[in-house]
């Protein structure tokens, strides 16, 4: 599996037992049993392996760090530019499931 930072930083182990930092938007390719758990509780990382279409919107138990994801890859902003995780963390569930509505 293949998993995309959402939080500002995760210190990662990575399989050689050495801690890696990886940023916003950052990619990691391995997590152990326990990091997966823990960061996917905190809405550290999202799952990318997972295929997405435009019209497969986030379901309606998702985590925030879910929500963030898609609204990253899938909508943009009134002004053109695009969302990143960062300007969007601020946001609670119901504002991002606002602006996913918003996306058609």
């Amino acid at each position: 599996m293949t998993w995309q930072v959402t939080a500002p930083l995760v210190l990662a182990v990575n399989p050689d037992g050495q801690v890696d930092h990886v940023y916003s938007g950052g990619v990691i390719d391995w997590l152990s049993d326990d990091q997966k758990a823990h960061f996917l509780a905190e809405g550290l990382v999202v799952d990318i392996d997972r295929p997405q279409s435009d019209e497969d919107v986030p379901h309606a138990a998702a985590t925030k760090a879910e929500l963030i994801a898609w609204l990253v890859e899938h909508a943009v902003r009134d002004d053109g530019g695009e969302y990143t995780a960062g300007a969007l963390q601020p946001l609670n569930k119901d504002e991002l499931r606002a602006l996913i509505e918003a996306v058609d």
